[in-house]
């Protein structure tokens, strides 16, 4: 089975509107106040091209942990912690959550880049660009994509973080 094929689109204004109907759903079925879950990665910054896929990051506190059994029906596959100690990450078309515990290291550097590319859309139209050119290259190759847009991504999260410091 091979991978889909990586596509970047315009920036979608329905994907605002994606993530308040997902995040209103995981808010209720874990008890969680609006400011423990964020839209963050491309499709939560206007104007920047992406992957048609909304990433939600939901903070809980530790009591609530593990969350799988309260998230279950909602058809979402569960892939464990993928990589990221800590983490509980689930997975349906076109949705990535990424559910980490409050004080997570993580967190910080998801929201102040999401933050960055907010405030600088003029990055945010530079790294729209760069995903465009490497989705056109590394098409059915998302370890390539991944690793073609790497260095771009960690200068991006360095100005990121030493603009927003490391505040959830």
């Amino acid at each position: 089975m091979s991978e889909p094929e990586i596509v970047v689109w315009p920036h979608q204004p329905g994907w605002a509107a994606d993530f308040e109907r997902i995040a209103r759903r995981v808010s209720h079925l874990l008890g969680l106040g609006p400011e423990d879950v964020h839209h963050f990665g491309s499709t939560a910054v206007s104007g920047l091209s992406a992957k048609p896929i909304i990433d939600v990051l939901v903070i809980v506190p530790p009591e609530l942990l593990p969350v799988e059994p309260r998230l279950t029906g909602l058809g979402w596959t569960s892939r464990g912690e993928f990589g990221i100690p800590g983490r509980s990450y689930f997975t349906s078309p076109g949705l990535h959550v990424h559910i980490y515990p409050r004080e997570h290291p993580e967190i910080p550097r998801h929201l102040a880049l999401r933050d960055y590319l907010r405030r600088h859309p003029a990055e945010a139209v530079a790294y729209g660009r760069l995903k465009a050119e490497l989705a056109a290259v590394h098409a059915t190759d998302r370890a390539g994509y991944q690793t073609a847009k790497g260095p771009y991504v960690a200068a991006l999260e360095a100005r990121a973080l030493q603009e927003f410091g490391d505040r959830p």
